[in-house]
């Protein structure tokens, strides 16, 4: 094996299969002329040994020059987004003042990911038009923050907490990831480091949007894109969010382009922040007490992992989210208001499809609590989704035929490709699958939803943490751990909430639960396979319900019944996520990683912490 720019070591060490992967040093090898020499003797005729690629895991071998450097990338990545989206909140509120403040980080960021998407075809069309539409949203926002009335509108937005907050959270939780993330030193890619810091040999998937731009961007057909997916079997609104740096990705070499991608992968998925953000507020919290609570459940492995590792499927549960706060929040939904979730909605299945579970229930739910001119705002949705949507539509249908795979594969249990279209598969499968073995692999599934050793959640100690790394990671219910506790509390508060009657955050209340249900109920329901209702393979949005109302519920509770639950689920965090020794990264602490996840905890702190400014007028 050779190791092009590496100073070869004296020693190297191994990841072995017959070691239970645990690692094996070799104090001396045989090198010449730059080669490492490392001989691999079997114990059994049938065992194998493959040497993929080498990653140097000894603290002394620039592990603190690339945490700096991908910490640059991801600071300049976080910049460009937010410089972008301060534009595009100057552009919201000059046509739009009577809009929420608290709203504005959501909607700024719903419209930079629109821009994406439009970059997604510029570039799509040709390589030098997609350069070209990326210069000129970049220049046109740097000179619209450059006018008397944008640089005017852009001096009161950062002078707002409502707008500074949610982003100062959003750098913060970031920091305190990418921190967590090269915690362990390891020069392989970002997106291989995301893939196994917290779990074993993830799939590609996180790679697979940067895949799509990379094919754009160098004006080869997208067609086939990796292995035997097609392009048009993932969304493409990720690809399209990382073509928003443009030439800025052009000329890079392969392991630079990784880390630009999944740095900017990465901030899309915060995007999670000011959609609970603004969920929390919509039930009365105020902004302080929001940002902290949004802190203290970023100690949690669903929102860890899930953000490090950019499939974007915590994105797509940010904007459907995010959506129907917008519509909730209006008295009596406006046009507008229709035409926004619409979109958000539109995103979020641009994002990834699995967010389709909570999409079908949602449309009734409008309906239901829509006012009296529900049925023309119900039109003014589905036109606006259809809208948004299309495009995408027709490449699946006459570009890259023909785009169902994900959708054979979870709703008829068909992983192979081939030619069938949806309806058929599933008349298919479903014609000659006894309804008795129907009806068991849906109580499976049911049973899964609760599935998990509870006891372990009492298990603070770092040492043995695979049975705890899994089921935080696949059971929906478990995955809340010690924030459980906010389910017996919520009977209470809503009591005390009849007591002091809030009309709109009961209603509220009442519709969210409603809404993870029903969506819950249609992935157990349309989920083929039995025992596969883990969480990986459904939308987010419940997930987010559940942890914004359980937080809430104790927050609402006690402060001493808040803090008690808080302390104990950032000691079960810390213990697995900090302290614990990861399997496949077996190496020692890098000091600077430690040093960016404390910073990013204290920004996070002094988001939640400092005394609110007056409100602007």
């Amino acid at each position: 094996m050779q190791a092009p720019g590496k100073q070869i070591p004296e020693h190297i060490e191994l990841l072995a299969p017959n070691s239970n992967w645990q690692v094996v040093s070799l104090p001396t090898l045989e090198k010449k002329n730059g080669q490492i020499i490392v001989t691999i003797t079997l114990s059994e005729a049938t065992e194998k040994a493959r040497i993929t690629e080498l990653f140097f895991t000894d603290i002394t071998h620039r592990a603190t020059a690339r945490i700096i450097g991908r910490l640059s990338t991801a600071g300049l990545s976080f910049l460009w987004i937010a410089l972008l989206a301060t534009a595009a909140a100057c552009l919201l509120e000059k046509h739009n003042g009577d809009l929420a403040s608290s709203h504005l980080v959501f909607k700024s960021i719903c419209l930079l990911a629109l821009g994406g998407y439009l970059a997604f075809w510029a570039y799509f069309a040709h390589p030098r038009i997609g350069d070209t539409f990326a210069v000129a949203l970049v220049i046109g926002s740097f000179c619209w923050l450059q006018t008397k009335a944008g640089g005017q509108r852009a001096s009161m937005l950062w002078s707002d907490a409502q707008w500074w907050r949610p982003w100062l959270v959003i750098g913060g939780v970031g920091l305190l990831y990418l921190g967590l993330l090269h915690l362990r030193a390891c020069d392989a890619n970002w997106s291989w480091l995301a893939a196994n810091r917290y779990r074993s040999w993830l799939p590609i998937d996180n790679e697979i949007p940067q895949y799509f731009a990379r094919r754009l961007l160098d004006g080869q057909s997208p067609r086939q894109l990796c292995g035997d997916w097609l392009s048009s079997d993932r969304p493409p609104l990720q690809a399209g969010w990382i073509l928003l740096l443009g030439p800025c990705l052009r000329p890079t070499d392969t392991a630079l382009f990784d880390s630009m991608s999944q740095a900017m992968g990465f901030w899309l998925q915060l995007l999670w922040v000011p959609a609970v953000a603004a969920w929390l507020q919509l039930l009365g919290l105020g902004l302080r007490r929001t940002m902290g609570l949004i802190g203290l459940l970023a100690a949690n492995a669903f929102f860890l992992i899930n953000t490090l590792y950019v499939w974007p499927k915590l994105a797509a549960a940010g904007f459907v989210l995010g959506g129907w706060v917008l519509w909730r929040s209006a008295s009596n939904p406006r046009p507008a208001d229709w035409i926004w979730v619409g979109i958000t909605a539109a995103l979020g299945f641009l994002s990834h499809g699995g967010v389709a579970f909570s999409l079908l229930p949602l449309a009734p739910l409008l309906l239901w609590s829509g006012g009296e001119r529900r049925w023309r705002g119900l039109f003014y949705f589905g036109v606006a989704a259809l809208i948004v949507c299309l495009p995408w539509f027709l490449y699946q249908r006459y570009y890259e035929p023909p785009g169902n795979r994900l959708l054979k594969w979870h709703l008829a249990g068909v992983i192979t490709p081939d030619q069938r279209g949806t309806l058929a598969t599933l008349r298919d499968v479903y014609f000659h699958t006894p309804p008795a073995e129907l009806l068991k692999a849906r109580q499976a599934n049911a049973n899964y939803l609760c599935a998990g050793d509870w006891s372990e959640l009492f298990n603070f100690r770092p040492q043995n943490p695979g049975n705890r790394l899994n089921e935080d990671f696949f059971f929906l219910f478990r995955s809340l751990g010690w924030w459980s506790l906010g389910w017996a509390a919520l009977p209470f508060v809503w009591w005390r909430m009849g007591r002091n009657p809030d009309k709109r955050s009961a209603a509220s209340l009442c519709h969210a639960l409603l809404w993870s249900g029903a969506s819950i109920a249609i992935w157990v329901l349309l989920l083929w396979e039995p025992n596969s209702a883990i969480i990986h393979q459904g939308s987010y949005v419940p997930l987010l319900l559940f942890f914004s109302l359980t937080v809430w519920a104790m927050s609402r509770l006690h402060g001493l019944a808040l803090a008690g639950v808080a302390l104990a689920a950032c000691a079960y965090f810390a213990a697995l996520y900090v302290a614990a020794t990861p399997e496949m990264l077996p190496s020692k602490p890098v000091g600077m990683a430690l040093a960016a996840a404390v910073a990013g905890l204290l920004a996070t702190l002094c988001a939640a912490g400092w005394p609110l400014p007056v409100r602007r007028t």
